[in-house]
């Protein structure tokens, strides 16, 4: 927020365009439910900040936003010299976005890179004089910074660029929180109506579906051989509708047990039931098939595993990912990793959620890791005892 507010007609015919060009990409955006972490923001963002750019005269501009991890930024897009900061995780403490957080309005800021109160990634960016401009959501929370600077010894933004540059964040920011929210909420009611769809479809035509499938099977083992290619278009028919109805994993009851199993059904819906309410973006890989023959108790304690292992990532980091593998060296393992960005377990945090998976690893047998193969990245593993798989009938 600056001293004074500049109507939209005020703003210089750059700016001006550089708006517009934001709007027109805003509104042939396909947003899903994600809010401003949709990924069909991506280009909208990378205008924002080019936008910004050009406008102000700077060499870089970034858009930074707040991520589910409390004391750190995510830079959403970043262009010209900073342009491979895209994607980055920065902390919040010691940067420029921190300083607009505070005064709650745009600033100038004469040498970012020597300021004192700028320790972190400016410094590191290289950035001299910087113009930054807080990003509010429409109830007034903030949701991070849009930023463009100048290379260290460069010569200073005016005071009257600095209002030019605070209202084009402003306005087009409105405008991309409001269409990400007016997204989510569509989402939400198209869910909500295909879940209670769904929920009719099962009800209603579960039992006939079952029924008749059940008579056709007995007519296929009763018929002769020959007769068979006449019951070809009713199955046909019979299997497309439960896969319609019922999703993938039934479509095809024959091979449920060789391609996804009690074990895999079991750990996606997991992944549905815990990450679809926390909006978790993950990524689920399943490398191998599974073994199918575990004891149930087994696949509940793999499943719980990975419910607390998701709630911890949620807690501590973002952008989870599930990766199921049949491991095979001298010997079968299954392994099972939960991946996030953020901070690994601290012995300052609630210790219940790793005692939890500890309990469960011990009553699983193998072993519980917890790695950090990079800046950011935590990954949570549980790798079991060699399999056994049951030993052939004997004829």
């Amino acid at each position: 927020m600056t001293s004074r507010s500049i109507a939209a007609t005020e703003l210089p015919t750059t700016w001006q365009r550089a708006l517009t060009a934001v709007l027109t990409a805003l509104a042939g955006a396909e947003l899903g439910g994600s809010g401003i972490n949709s990924p069909g923001l991506a280009g909208v963002f990378s205008l924002l900040v080019d936008g910004a750019r050009r406008c102000a005269g700077s060499g870089s501009a970034a858009v930074t936003l707040c991520v589910p991890l409390p004391g750190w930024l995510r830079i959403a897009a970043a262009t010209g010299d900073g342009a491979e900061w895209t994607g980055r995780l920065i902390p919040l403490e010691g940067s420029v976005s921190a300083l607009t957080r505070r005064e709650s309005q745009a600033i100038r800021v004469a040498d970012t890179a020597s300021d004192p109160r700028t320790v972190q990634s400016a410094r590191k960016a290289g950035i001299g004089p910087s113009m930054v401009a807080p990003l509010y959501t429409e109830t007034g929370e903030w949701d991070g910074t849009l930023l463009v600077g100048r290379p260290p010894g460069a010569d200073q933004f005016p005071a009257a660029e600095l209002e030019f540059f605070a209202e084009y964040a402003r306005q087009a920011w409105t405008a991309i929180t409001a269409a990400a929210t007016t997204a989510a909420r569509i989402e939400a009611r198209h869910a909500a109506a295909h879940d209670r769809l769904t929920t009719v479809l099962h009800e209603v035509t579960g039992h006939d579906l079952a029924a008749i499938q059940f008579v056709t099977e007995q007519l296929h083992a009763q018929l002769p051989p020959r007769h068979w290619p006449q019951l070809t278009p009713l199955t046909t028919a019979i299997t497309a509708t439960r896969q319609h109805v019922f999703g993938a994993l039934e479509a095809d009851p024959a091979n449920t047990a060789d391609e996804t199993g009690p074990l895999l059904t079991r750990l996606l819906h997991t992944c549905s039931t815990v990450a679809r309410p926390l909006e978790l973006v993950e990524q689920i890989t399943v490398h191998d098939p599974l073994p199918g023959e575990l004891p149930a108790t087994t696949v509940d304690l793999i499943g719980r595993w990975l419910a607390i292992a998701l709630l911890m990532a949620d807690r501590l980091g973002y952008t989870r990912t599930v990766d199921i593998a049949t491991r095979t060296t001298t010997q079968e393992q299954l392994a099972l990793t939960v991946g996030y960005y953020g901070r690994p377990p601290s012995p300052e945090d609630d210790a219940a959620p790793l005692t939890a998976l500890q309990t469960i690893t011990d009553e699983l047998g193998g072993i519980h890791r917890i790695d950090t193969p990079g800046p950011q990245q935590v990954r949570m593993t549980w790798i079991s005892d060699p399999l056994r798989r049951p030993a052939p009938a004997l004829d």
